[in-house]
């Protein structure tokens, strides 16, 4: 959920409706790191899915195209919609070509935006602020699950559920 809320520019969740696909609640805990699919609706009104399956992979579709991320992070696709073609002037994607992205350390980059944030007296990428809201989604997901899949109105959850995660 954050890393997908970092893609789109960490816009507020405004929604949420999900299921947990593995451990129950039993008296107010979740014990397990859960693993669940569920759907988002932000407030700038783009909505996003996720299905737990293989490895990290995001794909976001646009209007004019869709870029993916895959194997983890490694390789990326990018393709965008290109001329009209045909007899009713459909635009279809088309691959483009992106440059290779060098695999970075995560550690050495939250250090460097530690520092970059001091010098420039910004909030660091992670800040508390999305922190929290993440957080709060991801507990709306727990909530629409005891609800029966009904969405759920981010903030407005119910903070006195734990959930297990690493």
């Amino acid at each position: 959920m954050d890393t997908l809320s970092y893609l789109l520019g960490d816009p507020a969740i405004r929604r949420v409706q999900g299921e947990l696909r593995s451990g129950e609640i039993v008296d107010n805990r979740i014990e397990k790191d859960p693993n669940a699919t569920y759907r988002m609706v932000f407030e700038n009104g783009v909505e996003a899915w996720t299905i737990p399956a293989g490895h990290w992979e995001f794909e976001v579709l646009g209007t004019e195209g869709t870029i993916r991320s895959f194997n983890n992070g490694v390789s990326q696709s990018l393709r965008r919609l290109g001329a009209p073609v045909g007899e009713k002037k459909r635009r279809m994607l088309e691959t483009v070509d992106l440059p290779d992205v060098t695999p970075t350390s995560a550690v050495l980059d939250c250090l460097y935006d530690l520092l970059d944030a001091q010098a420039q007296n910004r909030p660091t990428l992670g800040h508390i602020e999305v922190t929290h809201h993440i957080t709060e989604a991801c507990f709306a997901v727990a909530q629409s699950h005891r609800e029966g899949g009904k969405w759920i109105d981010v903030p407005g959850v119910d903070r006195d559920l734990y959930i297990y995660h690493v």
